[in-house]
């Protein structure tokens, strides 16, 4: 879950929001060609998806710290809270998962393996 807070984290973050101001033909941010949540004045709200992305990641801590102290109702019901708020975010931020972003970040990865290889002699 918390793998999943960091994809929202990284995904909201990430969003390109200049195009919808400059020119006055242009459709809003999008993300998978679903659009962004706008309000009636056409403003994308990447905001709430940030914040809704911040409270799945405090819940998930919330979640641990119940689990720590043994209480399945706080538990259970911190889940389903967490549950609920992680259909707002795919109901209005995300729309399935980006290929390409998952082909970029296995590019990284394996640029980044290569590199420490080179660096530390094959140390690691």
């Amino acid at each position: 879950m918390r793998l999943l807070a960091t994809l929202v984290m990284g995904i909201t973050v990430a969003l390109p929001l200049a195009a919808s101001a400059d020119s006055p033909g242009a459709s809003p941010p999008s993300l998978n060609g679903k659009a962004m949540t706008a309000d009636r004045n056409g403003a994308v709200h990447v905001a709430e998806c940030r914040r809704i992305a911040k409270q799945i990641i405090h819940f998930e801590n919330v979640k641990a710290m119940a689990q720590d102290r043994s209480d399945a109702g706080w538990e259970a019901a911190t889940q389903q809270h967490i549950a609920q708020l992680e259909g707002r975010w795919n109901d209005r931020c995300y729309d399935g998962v980006d290929e390409w972003q998952v082909a970029f970040n296995n590019l990284l990865k394996t640029a980044a393996e290569a590199a420490i290889r080179y660096f530390t002699w094959r140390g690691f």
